[in-house]
């Protein structure tokens, strides 16, 4: 079965810059999309280990139903790629669909609730949620559509960091584009972290400095301007930065508040690949 990229549309101008970069990513992957108009503003989601998810979604989601097909189709028509209408099957509750948990990746933007905060400075608790528990990937999207032309991955060393190179690896071969490593190593030993790539058998792809960069110093947000303003970011988050939501991944929020790229987040259950 092909590879799929999920994607829930809303109807409005931002929806429109959310699935454009859906279609993008998916063109550029190899990925099959799924989209999903929902008539409702909940639906449960169905993970593999037994974890249900509420997605809320505010009423942009739900509103103008005749004119929110148009649109999709409109966007789809000439997308390059191959896709399908989504349709729940089941409904566990009146009111709130069941959506399956077996994707490759999953679009969430930053805010999914009406009852979240708006902008770039807070990933809503249901997208956290989900990054938590998924098996998949999570596309975080940019603010508007920009076609991204290289990867830019973070890198902290320990079997963690090697899932989230191996991924970053997959994404820009798959779409034939550079790939830049970043580490911030605040207190680690630059030793440590290359023995890691190199047990992993990754250290070759990296020698070059044009393609890993290592930052000694400085601060964390100071050093994200080095980051390409057309890259898309990949980066984890991983168990301990998840335990306590008063620091769920903290370089996360800063790399998602301080830049405007696409963020791909590798979650610690993420054992999807592309």
């Amino acid at each position: 079965m092909q590879r799929t990229l999920f994607h829930i549309f809303q109807n409005n101008p931002t929806g429109r810059e959310l699935l454009l970069q859906s279609i993008d990513f998916c063109r550029k992957v190899g990925l099959k999309l799924a989209v999903y108009q929902p008539t409702e503003t909940r639906c449960l989601m169905y993970l593999e280990q037994g974890e249900v998810i509420t997605i809320d979604l505010n009423e942009n989601y739900t509103q103008w139903p005749a004119t929110a097909a148009l649109h999709i189709n409109e966007l789809l028509r000439d997308a390059g790629i191959e896709f399908e209408r989504f349709l729940p099957q089941h409904s566990t509750h009146d009111a709130m669909p069941d959506i399956p948990g077996e994707w490759a990746v999953m679009t969430c933007p930053r805010s999914m609730s009406e009852t979240s905060r708006l902008g770039l400075g807070h990933i809503h608790n249901k997208v956290r949620s989900i990054v938590r528990h998924a098996p998949f990937s999570v596309l975080i999207p940019a603010p508007c559509f920009k076609p991204w032309s290289r990867v830019a991955a973070f890198y902290g060393g320990a079997a963690f960091g090697i899932q989230v190179v191996r991924l970053a690896l997959s994404v820009a071969d798959k779409a034939r584009i550079p790939l830049t490593l970043y580490t911030h190593l605040d207190g680690l030993s630059g030793i440590d972290i290359e023995d890691e790539l190199r047990k992993a058998n990754l250290l070759q792809r990296f020698s070059a400095e044009d393609n890993w960069t290592i930052f000694p110093d400085g601060s964390f947000e100071e050093n994200l301007w080095d980051v390409s303003h057309d890259a898309l970011v990949v980066v984890g988050a991983a168990d301990h930065s998840l335990v306590k939501d008063a620091v769920f991944g903290s370089r996360l929020e800063t790399i998602q508040k301080t830049l405007s790229n696409p963020i791909l987040v590798v979650g610690p259950e993420c054992r999807e690949s592309l």
